[in-house]
């Protein structure tokens, strides 16, 4: 295929092509990174805004209301406020026992809106669901010719059965026994 920054008749060397290639790369990148700052700034002065509007409009219901109605709607307030974040504390208490979910579960407290908490959830579920990397851990899968088809594969490392938890002593026996992999499986079941 000939290059299209070349003139007719003429090819570019790779070097060059790959040089220029790079460069407009690198534009490319910068205007995107440009805009989407520029994005996020507008977002952040909308909010703002927004937040302001609210903190207005809520100032302006209380003065309409009686002196013993303001002081039950700040207490409710107050309440509201103080359930939210013993919330995240608790969930803060828990990330080391779940720590994938918990996030999630924060995303979910401080979210403002059901709009913003079916987003959280979509953008979790999608997570869930994002392709793991195939291929051994140092990177270039092994050659096709290489792979026994009747032996089935083994895992990157033997720690990696219960994610990024160390393995414990009874799945280090279980692997030096040169247990059968169902019964790794039904062991990993069974917790």
């Amino acid at each position: 295929m000939p290059d299209p920054s070349a003139t007719p008749g003429q090819q570019l060397p790779p070097e060059i092509a790959e040089i220029i290639r790079a460069q407009i790369a690198e534009q490319v990148q910068s205007q995107v990174t440009t805009r989407i700052g520029g994005f996020q700034r507008l977002i952040s002065e909308r909010d703002k805004s927004i937040g302001s509007l609210k903190d207005q409009l809520r100032e302006q219901q209380l003065a309409a209301l009686p002196p013993e109605e303001q002081v039950t709607f700040r207490q409710t307030e107050l309440q509201t406020e103080n359930e939210r974040l013993r919330a995240l504390l608790e969930i803060e208490a828990l990330r080391a026992q779940y720590p994938l979910e918990a996030p999630f579960i924060a995303t979910l407290v401080q979210a403002d809106s059901a709009e913003a908490q079916f987003a959280a959830a979509k953008a979790f579920r999608e997570s869930l669901l994002a392709p793991a990397p195939s291929g051994p851990a140092g990177g270039t899968p092994p050659a096709p010719g290489s792979i026994d088809p009747n032996r089935p594969s083994t895992p990157a490392s033997p720690s990696s059965f219960q994610g990024d938890q160390p393995m414990d002593e009874a799945m280090a026996n279980l692997l030096l026994e040169g247990s059968s992999r169902s019964t790794l499986a039904e062991t990993r079941r069974s917790r």
